[in-house]
């Protein structure tokens, strides 16, 4: 795979005293020559002083003072005034998002007490799901969360994607996969491994991915309906992927492993100096562009992606792990992880991450945003809370 290699912007050279030719004729040359001082105007073009000239001609009249003449030997060529060559281009920054003004609440209505890995919601509503250890699915619509009879009993689903309100999938331990229907859930019957999958991601297209223990990557292909395996450049876990399009899609995992999908055909993984050489385990990611993204992992570690280059984003904002994120835009969005009351929720506002305070001490390991107004997040024990803006 072929990474561009950033090319430094050099900084623009200005010209701050322009080359004055003075001719004196048929005259000693004095014994002060006062040099013309050159004041740039906001058109950048120079006026000289202490004699200026309003209109240049080709052959001046020199003056009667001890000022030298000054001779122009051709016109000059008038300054474009639309596009001033002195003054650098202001550097454009993302517009803040304002701190956000709903609470989080904690969500008490005897659901499960088995922890909940992963939330999603339906696009284009407030309607969501979540999935947890031993089969849990919890569906969210119309003000309440109910449980939903899973296919299997006994295994855990780390993780879920609503492709539509009539469509999404959902994995899981030894090869879990389920696919929902618009009537219920059903498992894919020949998973082509028996690894556990820790991360899926699907496009409105059908493109899509799931990854897991091992390094082991499956590729969902719509135009043949099946998922296959494909080859894996590591073997160490890989925990979460993003799909950004058919032919562009990220994966990341423990030590560090940062893994990219292109034009090539096939997974690769991300060098240095394009990703940072870290060790700690990565958990989630999110693009938002294929010239934007971010990723969160253990320790507090935050990753920001930004004209092909992955940097680490420092200060960390906690010390604590942060197991998922969600981003509304590049300028807002969510991050949750371990940290209990004080570190365990993050906010983006476009410039830092900011911990926010929650109402639990429990560890949370999925976040999702129906929008700035709602949203959720899950975690341990069965745990949900409730993000809204009154």
């Amino acid at each position: 795979a072929t990474f561009p290699t950033p090319t430094p912007t050099a900084s623009p050279t200005h010209t701050a005293t322009p080359t004055v030719t003075s001719t004196a004729t048929d005259t000693p040359t004095p014994t002060r020559t006062p040099t013309p001082t050159i004041t740039p105007t906001a058109t950048n073009t120079p006026t000289l002083t202490p004699t200026p000239t309003n209109t240049p001609t080709a052959t001046p009249t020199p003056t009667e003072t001890a000022t030298p003449t000054i001779t122009s030997t051709a016109t000059p060529t008038p300054t474009d005034t639309s596009t001033p060559t002195a003054t650098p281009s202001p550097t454009i920054t993302p517009t803040p998002t304002p701190t956000p003004t709903g609470t989080w609440t904690l969500w008490e209505d005897g659901l499960p007490n088995q922890n909940l890995n992963a939330v999603a919601v339906v696009p284009g509503s407030d309607e969501a799901w979540a999935v947890g250890n031993e089969n849990v699915i919890l569906h969210y619509a119309d003000g309440d969360w109910d449980r939903v009879d899973g296919p299997l009993p006994t295994r855990d689903l780390r993780d879920v994607c609503m492709v539509s309100a009539e469509e999404g999938w959902a994995v899981g331990e030894e090869g879990t996969i389920l696919h929902y229907q618009g009537d219920g859930w059903s498992r894919w019957l020949e998973s082509p491994t028996t690894r556990n999958l820790n991360g899926v991601h699907v496009l409105p297209s059908g493109e899509g991915w799931a990854v897991g223990d091992g390094g082991i990557i499956l590729h969902y292909r719509p135009d043949e309906g099946d998922w296959f395996r494909v080859y894996r450049p590591v073997a160490s876990r890989l925990n979460a992927v993003y799909t950004v399009a058919a032919n562009d899609a990220w994966a990341v995992g423990d030590g560090g492993t940062i893994l990219r999908y292109d034009d090539h055909g096939e997974w690769y993984r991300c060098p240095y100096p394009f990703c940072p050489a870290i060790q700690e385990n990565l958990y989630a990611i999110q693009m938002v562009s294929p010239d934007k993204g971010w990723i969160m992992g253990e320790r507090g570690m935050v990753l920001e992606y930004t004209d092909g280059i992955w940097e680490e984003v420092l200060p960390h904002p906690t010390t604590a792990t942060l197991w998922d994120l969600h981003m509304l835009s590049a300028t807002d969005g969510w991050a949750v992880g371990e940290g209990g009351y004080e570190r365990g929720i993050l906010h983006y506002d476009g410039r830092r991450w900011s911990p926010l305070w929650g109402p639990t001490s429990k560890k949370l390991y999925g976040v999702v945003m129906a929008s700035h107004l709602e949203g959720w997040a899950v975690g341990e024990l069965g745990t949900i809370l409730h993000y809204r803006v009154p």
